[in-house]
């Protein structure tokens, strides 16, 4: 039996092995399909493992090698993880710039983990790394013509305003602050009435921004509306009490898809206009050095349904067209440019001042790429259009080189064997999560939940499962909004599966997700565990036996013992007898 046993306990360690070794090769697997580099390091920093992507990335002979070996510059990465190697579990995010196996110089974004041993001892260190080096210069060169536009508004002569669709100042210029006499923080987050209410409440004073606080309101709702731009004067004082003119243009703000999601202002000073000669020549000149010096290309033109010709222009056209902006002055479309280009400009020109509406519009020209925002100026009798543009060129070319990594990837994604799938987190009107909508999914997530990709693109979570996902909401919301990967298990009594995923966030307020089905190692699992029980419910009977021997053995015993004590009795009788008997005699 205890060798039945035996062969039976060896048969059962064999098959844990072999469904282990299954197990392990899978995350193998796994580990080489993932796009991510993922490095181990020990307490040296050295490199002592590396999947697919890794080598790809630093070359087979990475192994052996110190992490700092690949490093380009001068670098802080060892001081930021060092926590790591004191203990800490936390997950560290780093940036490093690394020599790759080519030469190049990119710039990688690191996870990093802490490794222990089995006693809780610092082993080393597990990192999984991401090419960033173009999503780093897109962002790098969206924020330099970010910088362009707000140095442009800031360095206008003009006061500009940006409302909100309720109506509340979001962005100001110093020229806006210094003609309300307010600093920036008393202005942002308020409408206009309430910064009157404001002033009256300090200073115990009705004055103008009252009145025009609330045509500010009014038109502020018909631009909503209507979605036309407006334009009035308006009057303010001046700090020596004289009285400032200001035309001001309101327009709406519209999103990329067209809605509008705001309205916005310019105010243009024509005091000067209204003042003697001498004053409005000293206006033109403050406006001419502008042009002259502008950034960006800017521009002023009267137009007709026929031609649109230069009143001023700023120099820099030297570099666009050749001339500079005061040599342009005066002249039309036609003799500035093509002919097809020269006809499309005019007629661009004039919808704007017909429309009453603000024109953005993208162009080239001589091989450079464009953005043009033109918006009218109502001045008389005369139709009067200016505008701004600025070279994109380079935007243009990082914008490309980003749609062609996406293409690279959505390739990669739509052929790994994981279920894998991007969505969006949905908050409420409170700002909390309440739901996620899936943006892509892959053939294998189609095939996990039975369903095709155009059942499942922009639904949301909870119209495709209507049951109770709290847990699960709630760790994708989490690693949406902090950026911190998680890694769990879960059993699906929807799909009666069970299910591993790992989950990450390229951007706040997005995660992607591998899904892979685990049941079949799960069902190995409990399979293991019963085969475990069923031995320690044979022990247990072996051990009962045992203890039943040993009572009967000791009750043998005991019996034994006792007799030994009745035959000593007897010998010492028949030895007091036979003494009687010979006393007797």
């Amino acid at each position: 039996m205890m060798k039945d046993n035996k062969s039976k306990a060896e048969l059962l360690r064999k098959q844990e092995e072999t469904k282990l070794f299954k197990i392990a090769s899978r995350y193998k697997a796994l580990l080489s399909a993932i796009p991510d580099i993922i490095m181990e390091v020990d307490n040296d920093r050295v490199y002592t493992w590396a999947n697919q992507a890794g080598f790809d990335f630093f070359g087979e002979d990475v192994i052996g090698k110190e992490a700092a070996f690949y490093f380009e510059g001068e670098q802080e990465t060892y001081n930021i993880v060092q926590p790591l190697f004191n203990g800490s579990e936390d997950v560290f995010y780093v940036e490093s710039w690394q020599r790759r196996n080519d030469g190049k110089k990119r710039l990688l974004g690191w996870w990093c983990n802490v490794l222990k041993d089995k006693n809780g001892n610092v082993s080393g260190a597990l990192s999984s790394a991401r090419d960033i080096t173009e999503h780093h210069q897109a962002e790098e060169a969206l924020k330099e013509s970010q910088s362009l536009y707000f140095s442009f508004i800031e360095q206008l002569p003009n006061a500009v305003f940006r409302k909100d669709r309720k109506g509340r100042y979001v962005l100001v210029n110093s020229q806006f602050c210094r003609l309300k006499n307010l600093k920036e923080e008393e202005i942002i987050g308020l409408k206009p009435m309430e910064i009157a209410n404001n002033h009256i409440s300090k200073k115990g004073e009705q004055h103008q921004a009252t009145k025009y606080a609330n045509v500010g309101e009014d038109i502020h709702e018909q631009i909503l509306k209507t979605g036309k731009s407006f334009a009035e004067e308006e009057e303010y004082p001046a700090p020596d009490g004289s009285t400032i003119y200001m035309h001001v243009i309101r327009m709406p703000v519209t999103d990329v898809s067209g809605k509008i999601i705001g309205t916005q202002g310019i105010l243009f000073d024509i005091t000067e206009r209204k003042l003697a000669n001498k004053e409005l020549k000293e206006y033109k000149d403050l406006f001419s050095a502008f042009m002259q010096h502008s950034p960006v290309y800017t521009f002023i033109k009267e137009v007709s349904p026929t031609e649109s010709r230069v009143l001023q222009a700023s120099d820099n056209f030297r570099d666009m067209v050749g001339i500079s902006g005061s040599e342009m002055t005066g002249k039309t479309m036609d003799e500035l440019f093509p002919p097809e280009f020269a006809t499309k400009i005019t007629a661009d020109d004039w919808g704007v001042v017909k429309k009453g509406k603000v024109l953005q519009i993208d162009e080239d020209l001589n091989g450079r790429n464009y953005t043009t925002i033109k918006f009218p100026i109502i001045k008389g009798d005369k139709n009067l259009l200016a505008g701004y543009t600025i070279d994109i060129t380079e935007r243009k070319q990082a914008e490309e080189n980003i749609r062609q990594k996406d293409e690279q990837f959505k390739t990669l994604f739509m052929s790994i064997s994981e279920g894998f799938y991007i969505s969006e987190v949905i908050y409420d009107d409170n700002g909390d999560p309440c739901d996620y909508r899936y943006l892509e999914v892959n053939p294998q997530f189609e095939k996990i939940v039975g369903m095709g990709r155009d059942q499942i693109i922009g639904k949301r979570y909870k119209e495709l499962v209507p049951i109770d996902t709290t847990q699960w909401l709630n760790n994708y919301c989490t690693v949406a909004s902090t950026g911190i990967q998680q890694s769990y298990e879960f059993y699906s009594n929807e799909y009666k599966k069970h299910f591993g995923t790992y989950s990450y966030s390229p951007i706040k307020g997005q995660v992607i997700v591998f899904v892979i089905d685990i049941t079949e190692r799960k069902q190995a699992e409990e399979e293991l565990k019963k085969h475990r029980e069923n031995l320690e419910e044979l022990v247990k009977e072996r051990t009962t036996e045992l203890e039943e021997k040993n009572k009967e053995l000791e009750n043998f015993n005991n019996l034994f013992v006792g007799r030994e004590f009745r035959i000593k009795e007897l010998k010492d009788k028949v030895i007091e007898l036979e003494q009687r008997l010979q006393d007797l005699e």
